[in-house]
């Protein structure tokens, strides 16, 4: 197996099957991921898991956060570019992620890897 390998499970119409898709990913890989596009008054765009609504806004507010982290990291790299004033300077990057101009394409990703100590040995020897 390689990362070609690794499934795209589409959670938007949650049920048995992918219930079963994300445990036998969780049980290949070793980890399951969430992605969160962008959220409206502390709701997101797509479903979410029933685990995750009553944190639904909780969630948004960690994913503004994480957005404003970003955003001045993205205003230092094109700083540290020295990207021309004229071109968009400081806020090059920046613009193309701005949520008030429509869709960034912006995600808030939630990983859980689970603990593999002492499988590696098993996991070599399964080829993964």
């Amino acid at each position: 197996m390689d990362a070609n390998d690794i499934p795209v499970i589409d959670i938007s119409k949650p049920g048995q099957e992918t219930g079963d898709q994300l445990v036998d990913a969780v049980h290949t890989w070793g980890f399951a991921a969430f992605n969160f596009g962008e959220f409206e008054l502390g709701k997101a765009e797509q479903p979410v898991p029933e685990a995750f609504v009553a944190h639904e806004v909780d969630i948004s507010e960690f994913a503004q956060r994480c957005r404003a982290l970003c955003i001045q990291l993205l205003r230092l790299f094109a700083s540290g570019l020295k990207i021309d004033h004229a071109e968009g300077g400081q806020d090059w990057f920046a613009e193309r992620h701005n949520a008030s101009k429509g869709p960034s394409g912006s995600i808030l990703r939630l990983l859980h890897v689970r603990n593999l100590k002492g499988s590696f040995a098993a996991r070599e020897a399964h080829g993964l």
